[in-house]
């Protein structure tokens, strides 16, 4: 390079000087110096001489200048092939592929024949801009000169059909290449991988290694995902075996996926083990193993993480944020979601849709439904996911009604409802018994043709059999595409609650001709209805069929309606049998239960040996507090409720405010325990003062048993 820029000063620099220099200024990716050679290759009059010229666009290329490199061509009077190829290639490099498929049509006017790198460039600006239509017409123009055979442009074809979504076009062009490379197998296998379709790339995959052809690393990273996409762990493990061999298992891109497929499959050790091994973790390593304990179940541990990862200065994105509100949700733990949202404003990112839709599902689910709805009135762009979340959350909290008035905002401002929110609307009209509502949803369902989704079916089952309207239950049931098991339970809880035992047994003889074995939801709605219908008898029957039926032991929760079915029946001994003969310890639900039965026929012995037993299981359950207290208050012994009401206070166990949800006309108001803040308080205490006086003026004696928790010190 110095040596012949000694001679600039002095005698013409010849074409080959100009040429080496050139090149060495490729290597630098310097644009100054490109530019000096630029101004002596036009100050030595070799300005039209193409060969320089095409290098000079592919030298200013290198360093990002494509204006200049397009200064340069327009300048050729007559560009050739090479300067095309240059042009078109240095377009497709630098991000400008519109412009480059331009070009190449551009050369094609003027009848010049584009080489295979052209034509593959082109066919690369096609895919990267779904120029589909365009990359058909180099697909007819290769099968007509008889070069649709070539590997490279094979590959570049199965790129673009692949990435295009249109998979059996880019097998086609697979399937007759006579030869086929590592590109070829790894475009092919992409393709399956981009469209979902992993079980076809792992079937491709396996072909490609009986042919013995060895994976580069892009296909090894298309494999896994593959395999974490569908939970195929012992084909991941076959893939992780040969990046081993390969010592692949270092590159931190390799190492990330292999995290993510672990902790996908649910193998949390091992995802965890090759997160310690890799030698450099960022964002996405963390991301992988905290979406795996988030997905997992394990919320508290996806939490921890979450800190750790912030205490090794890792910055966390917005996946990862959104990651770790879904764990928040999942455990309810609304402070730290709190936390977290504050986190991401105090860090500017940005409140999209997909963002804000994850923040109003964590507050819904963990009860925040007044901030629920605050973010939802201030999303910009909500749409049916976000909204879903909110009538989802109040529906899973049994507020039906607010619920309902959502559903019927969401559909004035325009949102169609999808599957999701119509199953939790529905869940709200089952909750607060309105029948009328439910009816018309399913007319919508029936009209839009979604009456053949399964859970919309199962929770009409549901919602009618919950309302009484049995008969509508039982024909929706009949009309179900695919019956389950949970259609059939919601249909003998249906039959269970209002008493009708003849036909819970048809139901259960119908279950099992069907192929369906009986659950532990099927008893415990059996032995409910029964314990409610006040027979004891038959669902003692029921009981002891259990084990015979479902192939195993009861689950707690059927012990639970069985020790509640003994109890309301004041069988108080059979119930105190029945806690001891469960496979484990008796749990505190059963406790309760115990505790509710003592109450009823004033058991006292019995009830403070419950009521010392769930203490002993959780010092901080109010209920059981709430209910010694009413025992001791239905016996006037006042100084007793006291005492109680002390050792509640000392374990902090708290009791949530009662709510109410009420709708007059169109309009839902709510109500909590304690609270004043109702607009219309001053008129409710009007109205409790009237009705109170009512009630003594009808010689009505107040119930003391539901307010004793609120009786004063000293009776």
């Amino acid at each position: 390079m110095d040596g012949c820029f000694s001679n600039v000063h002095g005698s013409p620099l010849s074409r080959e000087c100009l040429f080496s220099m050139l090149q060495k200024c490729m290597k630098q990716k310097e644009g100054s110096l490109i530019r000096q050679v630029h101004l002596l290759i036009v100050g030595n009059s070799f300005g039209s001489v193409t060969v320089l010229c095409d290098h000079l666009i592919r030298s200013f290329a290198t360093c990002g200048s494509l204006f200049e490199a397009n200064l340069v061509f327009c300048n050729l009077v007559t560009p050739v092939s090479h300067s095309w190829q240059a042009i078109i290639s240095a377009h497709v490099t630098l991000g400008e592929n519109e412009r480059a498929v331009q070009l190449y049509e551009e050369m094609q006017e003027r009848r010049l024949p584009p080489c295979k790198y052209v034509l593959s460039c082109a066919l690369k600006a096609c895919t990267n801009v779904g120029n589909l239509c365009e990359g058909r017409s180099i697909h007819d123009y290769l099968a007509k000169v008889g070069i649709d055979g070539d590997v490279v442009l094979g590959s570049s074809l199965i790129d673009m059909y692949g990435r295009s979504g249109v998979i059996l076009e880019a097998r086609r062009v697979f399937d007759k290449l006579p030869e086929k490379n590592v590109v070829c197998w790894g475009a092919i296998i992409t393709s399956y991988t981009l469209e979902n379709m992993a079980h076809g790339a792992l079937e491709i995959f396996e072909s490609m290694q009986e042919q013995t052809v060895e994976p580069d690393q892009v296909t090894l990273l298309c494999v896994l995902k593959a395999c974490g996409n569908i939970g195929a762990l012992q084909q991941g493990r076959i893939v992780h075996n040969l990046i081993l061999k390969g010592s692949h298992e270092t590159d931190m891109t390799i190492g990330n996926t292999l995290v993510d497929l672990y902790a996908r499959c649910g193998s949390l050790e091992e995802a965890q083990r090759i997160f310690e091994l890799l030698p450099h973790r960022n964002v996405v390593s963390y991301g992988a193993m905290l979406a795996g304990y988030a997905q997992s179940g394990h919320g508290h541990l996806a939490l921890e993480f979450f800190h750790q990862m912030q205490l090794d200065d890792v910055k966390p994105n917005k996946v990862v944020h959104m990651c770790v509100l879904k764990a928040c949700g999942t455990i309810g733990a609304l402070d730290d979601g709190m936390l977290i949202h504050g986190q991401i404003l105090d860090n500017g990112i940005d409140v999209d849709v997909l963002m804000g839709s994850t923040l109003i599902d964590m507050y819904a689910k963990c009860g925040g439904h007044e901030e629920a709805c605050r973010l939802l009135r201030d999303l910009p762009g909500r749409d049916v996911i976000s909204w879903g979340s909110v009538i989802s959350g109040f529906a899973q909290d049994g507020h039906g009604l607010p619920a309902l008035e959502l559903f019927d905002r969401m559909q004035r401002e325009g949102v169609k409802p999808d599957n999701v929110s119509i199953v939790c609307a529905l869940k709200a009209c089952g909750a607060v018994g309105c029948v009328n509502q439910a009816r018309l949803i399913h007319k919508e369902v029936i009209r839009n043709g979604l009456i053949k989704d399964t859970a919309i079916g199962n929770i009409l089952v549901d919602v009618y059999a919950k309302c009484g309207s049995l008969e509508d239950s039982h024909k929706v049931l009949e009309t179900l595409h695919v019956q389950d098991i949970v259609s059939w339970n919601a249909l003998i809880a249906g039959y269970a609650n209002y008493g009708q035992c003849g036909q819970v047994d048809q139901c259960l003889a119908n279950i099992q001709k069907k192929g369906f074995k009986p659950d532990d939801k099927t008893y415990t709605s059996i032995l409910a209805g029964c314990s409610h219908a006040g027979l004891t008898e038959q669902g003692h029957f029921y009981f002891n069929s259990v084990e015979q039926n479902m192939g195993n032991l009861p689950g707690i929760e059927v012990y639970s309606c069985m020790a509640d079915l003994f109890g309301r029946s004041g069988c108080l001994k059979e119930a105190l049998d029945l806690l001891y003969s469960t496979p484990n310890l008796p749990e505190i639900i059963l406790w309760k239960s115990l505790l509710t039965s003592c109450r009823t026929y004033k058991n006292f012995d019995l009830g403070k040996w419950a009521f010392h037993q769930m203490c002993e299981l959780d010092t901080q359950d109010a209920f059981a507090y709430v209910l010694m207290s009413n025992m001791y208050a239905d016996a006037n012994i006042w100084e007793k409720v006291v005492d109680i009401q002390d050792i509640r206070s000392i374990a902090s166990a708290g009791k949530k405010p009662g709510t109410a949800w009420i709708k007059p006309e169109e309009k839902v108001y709510k109500f909590n325990v304690n609270s004043s803040s109702s607009p219309l308080i001053e008129e409710m205490q009007g109205k409790l003062l009237r009705l109170g006086e009512a009630i003594r003026r009808s010689n009505h004696l107040p119930e003391l048993d539901l307010v004793c928790d609120q009786a004063p010190k000293g009776g």
